[in-house]
């Protein structure tokens, strides 16, 4: 009688195949893991709030450009009078008529101490700093999304590792049920493979359950069920220190883009709040009609034109504070620039420092994997001469079993600390070329409008198909 599951098997295969994978090229009905980015920043309603909040400052850039342009304002009055001069003597020195006066005035400002123009400058600041926000959402986007697909892409590699486990049990427990029907092993030994072989299903059972909670986190962060085998790609670009990884997210975070806008704000603040106590200054040309007005009789129209000032000297002595509050807050904004520079400074240290345990924890559970499958094959040998009971190769079985299964984990987690390293700088939307906005959209308000304070800025874009 043949007795296979003493013979050394080549149980690297299985995970040959998982390791293939992770750089294969994926077939025609797979879903790549840039596909899968891509339908989740699609669908995610985190974008569309970011997008809708861009738009809405957009407007409001507008709108503060409209307060630098003239006005017009249209007044019209109806009303019945009732007059009694003491002058006249006679029927007329009492007289109830309707009074009819309507004007019109155009009023263009020439002087308000810079406050309209800062307030476009700031409005178009905070659009800039949303645009930004845009961007560093598309960044988290990602990250999720890379995690959802890697996830259930490693729990089917752990589905297939537990089936393979039952696999090599069933054949177990069938060749012990032979060997003790041929008095060679206890019937002990027939329950302990079978108890085994229990162990393995359930197993089984759990990865089954571990793989559907991947799915629908999957579904949740895609937006759609999983399609077709998925393959992980080697990333390439990858930093090859801790301080360059340091130096390069300092550079590209959104995160410290974000907080200069804040501090942008303040500057132009300041100039607004301080405004209160400096001249307007505005031309102004007024037309009207005035009709049976104070007992008079008959149409009076009147035209004029020139100059009104406008100037607060006193405002409850406020003006002290008010500058010194902007100064505070702007102060604030500072020091919360350099709170954020820490925490991506440290978020990049640790995030290399994740990659380079993943690489290593992989490289020993490789070892350990290849030990393992010797210690296997030579307890099997060792059952057949009565040098070891059964007992301790299904126990043997059992840790090769748990280091396939974390070596698989081991790979995701390496594949994962790639891509997580690229959105520590900022550079994984890019990576799957995410544009954010579905166009080129770039966060340059600010200098285009102090180029043209009165012009109008188009944001509009297609969906993303």
């Amino acid at each position: 009688m043949k007795n296979d599951f003493l013979q050394p098997r080549a149980l690297g295969c299985i995970w040959l195949a998982v390791v293939s994978t992770f750089s294969s090229v994926p077939s025609a009905n797979a879903t790549t893991i840039g596909e899968a980015v891509t339908q989740a920043f699609a669908n995610s309603n985190a974008r569309q709030v970011a997008i809708e909040t861009i738009e809405a400052q957009n407007r409001q850039v507008a709108i503060s450009q409209g307060d630098r342009r003239a006005t017009i304002d249209l007044f019209a009055e109806l009303a019945m009078e009732q007059t009694n001069d003491g002058t006249v003597v006679g029927p007329r020195d009492e007289n109830t008529q309707v009074a009819r006066q309507a004007a019109i005035a155009l009023t263009f400002p020439i002087l308000d101490g810079n406050r309209t123009l800062n307030q476009v400058f700031r409005d178009a600041n905070v659009l800039d700093a949303e645009i930004i926000r845009l961007s560093d959402a598309a960044e988290t986007i990602s990250l999720n999304a890379v995690r959802a697909y890697i996830d259930v892409f490693r729990r089917r590699q752990i589905v297939n590792i537990s089936e393979e486990n039952i696999t090599t049990h069933v054949t177990i427990a069938t060749q012990v049920g032979q060997l003790v029907e041929a008095g060679r092993l206890s019937e002990p030994d027939r329950f302990q493979a079978n108890d085994k072989l229990l162990a393995a299903r359930l197993a089984h059972s759990g990865a089954k359950a571990s793989l559907n909670d991947a799915i629908s986190n999957y579904q949740l962060v895609v937006g759609m069920a999983p399609r077709g085998s998925f393959s992980i790609p080697t990333v390439s670009g990858i930093p090859r220190s801790a301080d360059a990884i340091e130096a390069s997210a300092v550079q590209n975070s959104y995160l410290l883009r974000i907080a200069q806008k804040d501090i942008d704000a303040f500057e132009y603040q300041e100039i607004i709040s301080t405004a209160d106590w400096k001249p307007r200054l505005d031309v102004f040309l007024r037309g009207g009609v005035e009709t049976d007005i104070d007992g008079a009789e008959g149409t009076e129209t009147t035209l004029s034109t020139g100059l009104q000032l406008n100037w607060t000297f006193y405002k409850g002595g406020t003006r002290k504070e008010t500058i010194a509050r902007i100064r505070d807050l702007k102060m604030r904004a500072y020091y919360q620039k350099k709170q954020v520079e820490d925490e991506v400074r440290d978020l990049a240290r640790t995030t290399w420092n994740s990659y380079v345990a993943a690489i290593e924890r992989r490289q020993l559970l490789e070892s350990t994997e290849t030990n393992n499958e010797q210690i296997v094959a030579a307890f099997r040998q060792e059952v057949l001469a009565a040098k070891r009971p059964l007992l301790e190769v299904l126990d043997a079985e059992r840790s090769l079993f748990n280091i396939k299964v974390q070596r698989a984990n081991a790979q995701a987690a390496v594949a994962f600390q790639q891509y997580r390293m690229l959105a520590t700088q900022s550079k994984l939307a890019r990576h799957f070329g995410l544009s954010p906005f579905g166009s080129n959209l770039t966060a340059d308000f600010e200098n285009r409008v102090k180029a043209n304070p009165r012009g109008d800025f188009d944001i509009t874009a297609t969906p993303l198909e």
